[in-house]
């Protein structure tokens, strides 16, 4: 392959692999494909990996050295040798490469040098795609005249949201306090790749919904600096500050109109991987430094290391913390917890999310722990849970609900489709982070909705709203990934529903509407304490 790469592609390859680099390698055995995640160093043509000879990777390399890997925007097919074991003399020159390379984990317990069977593995690449980095200039489309003038005029909208929380005294000094602030300057760069190709309609559609996402992330971080003790130090806004995490549908807050739900994980892990991949590196290197095994899931891991680093904003009167039935999470709830508690006084709940949330006694247990949370928020802020406000933000949390389903079914039809990334920002953004808890109606889901009405088909007639049920769209939403992102309409599957709601309901018509203060549940005609809407496999 050496011979047939251009000096930019060699340097470029060089520049982005010849250092500890993350890797999925594939092999095969009995046609059927495995895939993992290595540590590989680039050199000349070839990728050096060290792995155990008695592995499962290694048997089917022994029957088929052929692989495929991909890696930071690079796909290849390789060919894999052997070059002997790690404590080999022939290989003290490359051992102590390597040992250099990967030196964050080298010696860590992972790597038994005197083990005959660590070998190192030699990938020499037979052809591979490298998709160069490029410029935000470079994409810059000509959409027409009036879909590009649209396009630009949103860019810079987005820019005025980010001069409204740089300009500010406190966000500044944050900026240089905290390594993930800077992640924020290629909001711009994100939006270019959420909208690239799009025209018309489904331009407008993302623009809308990724304005209301943007908005609401730069809220967030800005009420998260203002509380904060190092920076905006506003002592009375923090005391009316609970601090939840990004896995909460923060249902819990909705009847507490005078206090501020701070997603304080949002801004600083969860969007700042939306904008740079690697933004989370560092603190799982603090993370596993620390001691934490790096086989977990990294999210709540990268959660963890930035606690560990004392790199979150620290506000609030208390925190409740929600498991989302994840190992990883419940471990980086706990360090985080301790951190709040001790260090800082902060009262911090754990809050259990079910993991067999069908079941008729464990749906009570999960009342009664909201319940609990609730009074904990009372005892610890003094404010009173109030039940009006409460019923007025399931309201607005129903109607987005409605309008979810009926964008499930355009789905279905040839209007522009709202899937994808955007799709499940949108819902992250409404459901987990807003909950209803604005006082004003979604604007946005009235645009995204007259977007999708003004669509027409190739012909230039309006195409009328699906009357088909409720359940296929479901199976459109469920389905999508598996094949392909094609539009299933009629051809969907039954036995899906939404809400509880089977296709072909035997009450007959569309599946029932959820009642207005009333938040719906997987199981229909009853009433919860708290749960968020899911699609399920009868």
């Amino acid at each position: 392959m050496n011979e047939n790469l251009t000096e930019h592609t060699a340097a470029l390859m060089k520049k982005r692999f010849g250092r500890d680099s993350l890797l999925a390698l594939a092999t095969a055995e009995n046609n059927i494909p495995f895939v993992r995640a290595v540590n590989g160093y680039y050199e000349d043509g070839s990728f050096y990996v060290i792995t155990y000879a008695r592995s499962q990777k290694m048997r089917q390399i022994e029957r088929n050295p052929f692989v495929a890997l991909c890696g930071e925007r690079f796909t290849a097919h390789g060919c894999v040798e052997n070059i002997g074991a790690l404590c080999d003399e022939k290989n003290e020159e490359l051992r102590s490469k390597l040992k250099e390379i990967f030196a964050s984990w080298y010696d860590s317990g992972h790597i038994q040098e005197s083990d005959p069977d660590t070998c190192i593995l030699r990938i020499r690449l037979t052809d591979g795609v490298l998709f160069d980095g490029g410029k935000v200039r470079h994409r810059r489309e000509w959409r027409g005249i009036k879909d590009t003038l649209y396009d630009y005029g949103r860019w810079l909208y987005l820019l005025s949201i980010l001069a409204g929380v740089i300009i500010k005294p406190r966000n500044v000094k944050a900026m240089f306090r905290y390594r993930w602030f800077a992640n924020y300057l290629a909001v711009p760069h994100m939006l270019d790749k959420f909208t690239m190709g799009l025209r018309d309609e489904p331009l407008r559609i993302v623009h809308t919904a990724m304005d209301f996402v943007v908005k609401d992330v730069a809220t967030c971080i800005d009420n998260s600096i203002r509380g904060d003790r190092r920076t905006g130090n506003d002592v009375k806004y923090s005391n009316d500050c609970v601090l939840t995490d990004e896995n909460a549908m923060t249902a819990f807050m909705m009847g507490f109109p005078t206090l501020h739900a701070i997603l304080r994980e949002v801004p600083t892990m969860f969007s700042a991987n939306l904008l740079n991949q690697y933004s989370s590196t560092h603190y799982l290197d603090i993370a596993q430094q620390f001691g934490i095994p790096g086989d977990v899931c990294p999210m709540p891991e990268a959660e963890a290391g930035a606690s560990i680093e004392d790199d979150f904003p620290v506000l609030g009167k208390c925190a409740v913390q929600v498991n989302t039935t994840c190992d990883g999470s419940l471990m980086g709830n706990g360090i985080i917890a301790k951190r709040l508690e001790r260090e800082y006084g902060i009262p911090t709940f754990q809050l259990v999310a079910p993991m067999r949330h069908k079941e008729e006694d464990v749906q009570e247990y999960a009342a009664q722990d909201i319940r609990k949370a609730i009074a904990f928020i009372e005892e610890q802020t003094g404010a009173k849970w109030d039940w009006k406000a409460y019923f007025e933000c399931a309201k607005r949390v129903n109607e987005t609900t409605r309008n979810r389903l009926t964008w499930l079914e355009v789905n279905s039809t040839p209007y522009p489709q709202f899937i994808g990334a955007t799709f499940s920002l949108y819902n992250d953004t409404n459901y987990m982070g807003n909950c209803g808890r604005s006082p004003a109606d979604r604007p946005e889901d009235n645009e995204v909705r007259a977007a999708r009405l003004r669509a027409q088909d190739d012909d230039g007639a309006r195409v009328p709203p699906p009357l088909h049920s409720l359940g296929r769209a479901a199976a459109v939403c469920h389905r999508h990934a598996q094949l392909d992102g094609a539009l299933l309409g009629r051809r969907a599957a039954d036995g899906y529903a939404v809400h509880g709601h089977q296709q072909g309901d035997r009450r007959g018509g569309h599946a029932g509407e959820p009642r207005a203060g009333v938040l719906r549940h997987g199981v229909p005609d009853r009433e919860h304490d708290h749960a968020q809407p899911y699609t399920r496999r009868l």
